[in-house]
């Protein structure tokens, strides 16, 4: 008899134990505000659970000022070119120089000679070119050019000493954006 209340008894805490594991589980809505702590919250929690942020704090002090930056972008630029002479059986060479308030970024030579260009290069705050026509039967020209800008410096400095037959005497300035 002993046996069969003692059944009786684990029967009904059984039944009892399937119940509480059918009960409905609760959901946020039934979760009163602030009932349950910061640190018991899941790091996935939605931001409005985690409760308002406070007050911002005073400004702190200014830092260190940083190294200055690259300078900005040039502006306009301007083109200067000259033509020179390169007579027959012999070689010459010009420059260009880049207007006041302008540095030169760039340049070019363009020689009409029997043995082409044989100086290339920046000179001063302009453009060196030469041309070599020592072969030719037929003067030849050369034609100079330099990329100015406004923005841009000026190089400083010595500049090596070429030997130039002379400036181009009419350089021809055109403006570009």
């Amino acid at each position: 008899m002993r046996n069969a209340l003692i059944a009786a008894v684990v029967g009904a805490l059984v039944a009892s134990g399937s119940a509480f594991a059918t009960a409905k589980l609760i959901d946020g809505h039934q979760i009163k505000p602030h009932s349950i702590p910061l640190n018991r919250l899941a790091g996935k929690a939605p931001r409005g659970a985690r409760g308002a942020p406070g007050q911002q704090g005073p400004q702190g002090q200014q830092g260190p000022q940083g190294i200055q930056g690259p300078t900005g972008f040039i502006g306009k630029t301007t083109v200067v070119t000259g033509d020179g002479d390169v007579p027959a059986g012999d070689t010459a060479s010009y420059y260009v120089t880049c207007p006041a308030g302008t540095g030169v970024i760039s340049g070019g030579v363009v020689s009409d000679t029997a043995d082409d260009t044989w100086l290339d290069r920046p000179y001063g705050n302009g453009w060196a070119g030469g041309g070599d026509n020592v072969d030719g039967l037929l003067d030849g020209t050369v034609t100079i050019y330099a990329v100015c800008a406004q923005g841009a410096s000026a190089p400083t400095g010595s500049t090596t000493q070429l030997s130039l037959t002379g400036k181009v005497k009419a350089a021809r300035v055109s403006r570009a954006h």
